[in-house]
């Protein structure tokens, strides 16, 4: 049997002598024919928009400069001719090309919409401002990664309008729609504060005295206005921290005579006035938050309606007994059972074949590592990979030993013969998995009408206390009730993910796997988190800029370390491991950026206007988000080196490819940036209330960076849904609301921040003239002196209680104004109500979630827009697959001869499908075995399309014939210019014991055409089957 893979070499050894020298064995090298040359190479994307004016100004860079030998080493053979066409294999032996790699980047990597005559802006200056300032709409369709039969063009990062954000996912329209909205709710808050920026500029809150400080700075708490009092009790110990507000006083009389003189903040920002300001923001942001949170459901509605995926048509059954792994069961009890308007378009059965898909992934991938340390022209065969292996492991030197010895067992710097190794292992595996019969896990429902996927959802939704107690009586009907041979069920029955966020490699996961898996992670990332702050409050006496960028950096580097964590994890969908990451990263990225400041730094540097002070700090972590990060984000240093360096030294296309796959990115990091942003702003807007403008004005700018990097640099994403949003809507946006009024609070009450009270000493004791240390102030004590004593005027490091922050507990220590005593009092006070109103609400919406959740309660999103699933130009279905690195497109985990490729998301104008897919190898493993030679029809989900107009199957058991004659995109690739017939309804079934072959087609002479394509084709392989055997 040929390999999609293993090239022409197989793996029959009787036609393969493993003899090099032999006259007859296999060769190492093709040898090519003459007229065979890179020049054939096909881009299959040569459209009208193809013209270098719609190119990325990368790829225009990249065409200029790939004809020097210097820059892409394949220069002499790097010709793009479109015209022609090239088979899988003819791609394998090519030379690599990098027209063609740029080609991959901005066709499957980048996201384009189809062009239509609704969304063309001819008009440069008129209508793109309108379409900009939102005042025209733009409906743009999304292509499918690889669009070869319509004119599609990039998505503009400046034009496309907000309203068209959905089309990457309704948690990416809805981020961008929080950002926007976050924008004009911020910038309210600081118009509402720009008293208090006054106010802190003035010379009322400097005691009568002007400032020097730099502009940014102007309009926050930082006081200049200081003076040195004798405090005849302080000792350096209580201000061990700072020690440069601590100086000796000795007398002019006597040097024995010593008085400690401390730093005094003369600067009362405490007032009433402003207190209240800052109160009423934080009653308006509350407001704001709440009315985020309703717009953020109608945009939801707003974004599913705009965008029709396979979820609005799809349901999940979760509990599918064992053995019920026939499609054609399931389409017959839905359609039965449900009314008559019921009508199933496509059925997933999935089996718990996770470590299978696993290991096959894990060939594919070892083979891909080898193919890439050998010479393109290498057959690539199972008598050649360990004649190799075999020669490259002999001829290993000492440091090739060592290496292997100490780094090999951990899987790390692996040479050609442990990658042999481990592929012959794996193989090995296959074979043993391959004889396993797996039970069925998840049933994957794609209705052909919304209404359809409602009125199901609407009858099985009686909660999970019916299916966890099995109760009947909770059914609307007894028909609901799934019956299989001897067994009942009542069904789980939940509305799908997208097809693209399924996890198909950890779908049949345990609880307890993956409850233990993220226990043990989140222990991990705890420590990891513990460690980076240590490092951070090793680094606390350094200047400002210097710490800020290490805050930023750790934001940076965390998130990182995070996702390496989260891959351990067993995950379903995409969602939730993203839901997951969200919990790690926000955690640690706000303690980083906001609490380690409050941690870290002494409190009576609170109103410094030194450059490693707090104020100044926070001002340096603004700036670093602003201006910093977004420069990175959108220079896109890797990106580039990736695509201009490591892409044209690649050795083969598929690793050139692989250099052109973008920046991963990570909606829960984007939203723990937002997030972040937000909570550093609240946390210090008592003493920074201009503050909120510079929030404004880094969600503004990470709008468009973001924005640009989805549609320039960054790779494609699975589209996550509504889960992190809801998350963020319900508990994280409530919970610094709460950090909003708690900071505020204690900020209030710790001014002046030096942490000096009125003595009631007798000043005469100290009657005299003091040179301070400096030997430049000199200071006079009399009897109507006033000095001080040492108190801890912050609540938050007392070991007394001190909750809520309210002024009796100053106790014995009184260094609050009147003024400010009242004011803590109120802002103390507020705080509890506002902490116990977000906590009954919190745990309210927890408890109506959960019995929702229990007892069973459907609530359709949007309208029903009557669209038949069918009639959608671009949908997928729910075909298994994988994702890998070492792949320019998904691995397919399923067999693909019942279903129309149309419902593949994505197109290789260079391989067929079949080049992908993992069913292949397995019938490469077994190939010669004839117990198991059906091991990939009963190993594999199951998956099934039933085109509207198809009458239900009589019998569950089919005799599958590929039906890709005709019906795949990609199947022949010289007919890649001809337009592509309609086979909404070509899938041919020949029953057992019948010889009636059904064809459905609106074209007939082309239907009778393939149907007799498909018999020849048939009986063709069942007579190959047949001499073989024999």
């Amino acid at each position: 049997m040929k390999s999609p893979l293993l090239g022409n070499g197989g793996t029959d050894e009787t036609t393969l002598p493993t003899n090099p020298e032999d006259d007859e064995a296999e060769p190492l090298v093709e040898v090519k024919p003459k007229e065979r040359s890179s020049s054939v190479v096909s881009l299959h994307w040569s459209h009208k928009d193809e013209v270098r004016g719609n190119w990325t100004y990368g790829r225009r860079i990249a065409d200029t400069l790939m004809r020097y030998k210097w820059y892409n080493p394949y220069a002499a053979d790097d010709t793009d001719d479109s015209s022609s066409s090239s088979s899988g294999s003819d791609v394998d032996l090519m030379r690599p090309s990098l027209s063609r790699a740029w080609a991959y980047f901005e066709h499957v990597t980048l996201p384009r919409y189809i062009v239509e005559e609704k969304n063309v802006i001819r008009c440069c200056t008129c209508k793109c401002l309108k379409v900009w300032l939102g005042c025209q709409s733009l409906v743009l369709d999304m292509a499918e990664p690889g669009e070869n039969h319509k004119v599609t063009k990039l998505y503009s990062p400046f034009l496309t309008p907000l309203s068209q954000m959905g089309d990457f996912g309704l948690g990416v329209g809805l981020y961008f729609f929080s950002l926007q909205y976050l924008v004009v709710l911020t910038m309210i808050a600081g118009l509402i504060n720009v008293p208090n920026v006054f106010f802190y500029k003035s010379k009322e809150y400097a005691g009568g005295e002007g400032q020097d400080i730099r502009l940014a700075l102007m309009g926050t708490a930082i006081c200049t206005n200081t003076s040195w009092v004798p405090c005849p009790n302080c000792t350096l110990d209580q201000f061990s921290n700072t020690p440069e507000r601590i100086q000796n006083g000795t007398s002019i009389v006597s040097s024995s005579n010593i008085v400690p003189y401390i730093l005094k903040n003369n600067c009362n920002g405490a007032t009433l006035r402003n207190g209240l300001i800052n109160l009423g923001t934080l009653v308006v942001m509350m407001i704001g938050i709440f009315v985020m949170s309703r717009f953020i459901k109608w945009k939801q509605e707003q974004f599913d309606e705009d965008e029709q995926t396979a979820q609005d048509y799809s349901i999940t059954v979760s509990n599918p007994p064992d053995d019920a792994t026939s499609p054609d069961v399931w389409r017959d009890y839905f359609t039965n059972n449900f009314g008559d308007d019921i009508h199933v378009s496509c059925i997933t059965v999935d089996v718990a074949n996770d470590l299978l898909v696993r290991s096959l992934v894990e060939r594919r991938e070892r083979l891909r590592q080898m193919k890439n340390l050998l010479d393109r022209r290498v057959i690539v065969s199972e008598n050649n990979l360990a004649r190799i292996a075999a020669e490259k492991e002999y001829e290993r030197s000492f440091v090739a030993r060592t290496i292997s010895i100490i780094f090999h067992p951990f899987g790390l710097l692996l040479d050609f013969p442990a990658l042999y190794s481990r592929y012959v292992v794996v193989t090995a595996k296959i074979r043993g998995l391959a004889q396993k019969k797996y039970k069925a896990t998840n049933v994957f429902v794609t209705f052909e009408t919304e209404k359809a996927q409602r009125t199901v959802l609407q009858a099985l939704a009686y909660g999970k206390g019916a299916v966890m107690y099995q109760d009947e009586s909770k059914l609307e009907s007894e028909k609901h009730l799934f019956r299989y041979k001897q067994e009942t069920r009542v069904l789980e029955v939940r509305e799908s993910n997208e097809p693209s966020t399924i996890r198909w490699q950890d779908l049949n996961s345990t609880f307890y796997e993956r409850t233990k898996r993220q226990i043990i992670m989140f222990t991990v990332t705890i420590l990891v988190a513990l460690l980076l702050f240590f490092l951070l409050y090793q680094m606390r006496t350094q200047k400002a800029l210097y710490v800020s960028f290490m805050v930023s950096g750790f934001n940076v580097i965390f998130p990182m370390i995070a996702e390496c964590l989260t891959a351990f994890e067993f995950h379903k969908s995409a969602s939730t491991k993203e839901t997951s990451l969200f919990m790690k990263v926000a955690g640690f990225r706000w303690i980083n950026t906001a609490v380690t400041i409050q941690l870290f730094k002494p409190f009576t540097h609170t109103l410094s206007a030194e450059k490693n002070s707090m104020i100044p700090f926070i001002y340096a972590i603004f700036f670093a988000d602003i201006i910093t990060s977004n420069a990175i984000q959108i220079l896109d240093p890797l990106g580039h080196i990736k695509r201009h360096f490591f892409g044209p030294h690649a050795s083969s296309q598929e690793s050139m490819n692989s250099n052109f796959q973008g920046v991963s990115y990570s909606l829960a990091e984007r939203y723990t940036n937002m997030t972040k942003i937000i909570f550093l702003t609240v946390y210090y807007c008592a003493i920074f209330p201009s503050s909120f403008f510079f929030c404004s004005v880094a969600l503004y700018i990470n709008y468009w960076a973001d924005k640009f990097s989805i549609m320039r640099t960054w790779e494609p994403a699975p589209k996550i849904g509504v889960s992190i949003a809801e998350i963020c809507r319900r508990y994280f946006f409530p919970l610094i609301m709460i950090a909003y009024a708690l900071s505020s609070s204690y900020l209030f009450s710790g001014f002046p921040f030096d942490n000096l009270c009125v003595s009631t000493i007798n000043a005469g004791e100290y009657d005299g003239v003091y040179i301070l240390n400096n030997q430049t102030t000199t200071t006079t004590i009399g009897s109507n002196t006033q000095l001080y004593h040492f108190c801890n005027q912050d609540f938050w490091e007392t070991s007394r209680y001190s909750f809520p922050a309210l002024p009796r507990f100053q106790y014995d220590d009184k260094w609050m104004t009147a003024e400010q005593e009242h004011l803590t009092t109120i802002y103390g006070y507020s705080s509890i109500f506002i902490i116990l109103l977000i906590f009954f609400k919190l745990v309210k919406s927890t408890v109506q979630h959960t019995l929702e959740e229990f007892k069973g309660q459907y609530m359709a999103c949007g309208d029903d827009q009557g669209i038949n699933f069918s009639e959608i130009p671009s949908v997928s279905a729910y075909i298994p697959q994988v994702h890998s690195k070492y792949y320019s497109f998904p691995l397919i985990a399923c067999r693909t001869d019942q279903i129309n490729p149309e419902l593949l998301d994505w197109t290789d104008p260079d391989h067929s499908y079949d080049y992908y897919n993992l069913t292949k190898d397995c019938d490469e493993v077994l190939a010669g075995d004839i117990v198991n030679s059906d091991a990939a029809d009963r190993c594999f989900n199951f998956i099934k399309q039933y085109p509207p107009g198809s009458e239900p199957v009589s019998k569950p058991e089919t005799l599958r014939i590929s039906t890709l004659l005709g019906n795949s995109k990609n199947n022949n690739h010289d007919e890649h210019d001809k337009p592509k017939p309609n086979i909404d309804s070509k899938l041919l079934d020949i029953h057992e014991g019948s010889t009636q072959n059904t064809l459905e087609t609106k074209e007939d002479s082309t239907a009778n055409t393939h149907h007799r394509r498909g018999i020849r084709h048939a009986l063709g392989n069942l007579g190959e089957s047949v001499w073989d055997l024999s």
